[in-house]
């Protein structure tokens, strides 16, 4: 996609834990990627080497603990037990001693399509398709606020870093 815009980087495909930058970046990003690291400590000190001084990091994460995405998933197919289940405190603890917290909270709205559902399961993106429908017609008849810690899909921090506290 990127080659198809035009858009000149560089691309790594690395271990990231074991990845040496040849330098430091303005913006350190990941989505989905956290949740697979246990405990957090490393990975997120990773994101924080790779950033410069007042660069950002910004991280995604599923918001599987407080959200209905994951008690719906592990009735799906339990594709969970390979996350950790990451919360917005355990991002802010991580980051807040070398950053400032510009953003973090709940991102997305109610979006069913976001489960991972076994292509053999036809029945069931039917029924996820006639459910999300139905789903966005309630909300939008009752005026119901769908980006909040239940109906949110994901999970984001932004941090300017500092390599000192303040």
């Amino acid at each position: 996609n990127l080659k198809l815009l035009h858009i000149k980087t560089n691309l790594f495909e690395k271990n990231i834990l074991l990845f040496s930058a040849p330098k430091k970046y303005d913006v350190v990003f990941s989505f989905g990627l956290v949740e697979h690291f246990d405990p957090l400590t490393q990975i997120i000190k990773k994101h924080l080497d790779l950033a410069k001084e007042g660069g950002y990091v910004i991280i995604g994460v599923p918001n599987i603990k407080k959200a209905f995405y994951g008690p719906l998933q592990k009735l799906i197919n339990d594709n969970l037990s390979e996350h950790i289940h990451v919360t917005e405190a355990d991002l802010v603890n991580h980051l807040k001693k070398k950053t400032k917290i510009i953003f973090s909270g709940d991102l997305g709205i109610f979006n069913l399509y976001l489960l991972n559902i076994p292509a053999c399961r036809k029945i069931i993106h039917f029924f996820i398709r006639f459910i999300q429908n139905i789903a966005e017609k309630i909300i939008k008849i009752l005026k119901i606020r769908s980006e909040t810690k239940i109906f949110s899909p994901y999970i984001f921090i932004i941090g300017k870093k500092y390599d000192f506290i303040r």
